[in-house]
């Protein structure tokens, strides 16, 4: 549990927004502070794997050459504003096993 969730929320769309920057998409940066404070968010490392097969299931239909790219390559390392912990998938995690 965090102890400044709104400081979190802001540092993670101000990384959001600096990463759709990159990418040449747009974010509105009216919807966060943009000066954050840095903060770390703990995930549990079977949340990691469940957002990875996740992503990997929408690229396969969106992007069939980013799937391929993501897909083999078994060094998937987070953003580092999370830090991975032991645990299972988050409890309020909706799981599609479709």
């Amino acid at each position: 549990e965090l102890k400044t969730p709104l400081d979190a929320i802001n540092y993670y769309l101000s990384e959001v927004y600096n990463e759709a920057l990159k990418r040449g998409y747009n974010f509105n940066k009216e919807k966060f502070d943009k000066n954050p404070s840095s903060v770390n968010i703990n995930v549990t490392r079977e949340q990691m794997s469940y957002e990875k097969k996740h992503l990997l299931n929408k690229l396969k239909i969106r992007d069939p050459e980013k799937f391929k790219t993501i897909n083999n390559n078994t060094d998937f390392e987070p953003h580092p504003i999370f830090t991975i912990i032991n645990g299972d998938v988050e409890p309020w995690e909706i799981i599609d096993n479709k």
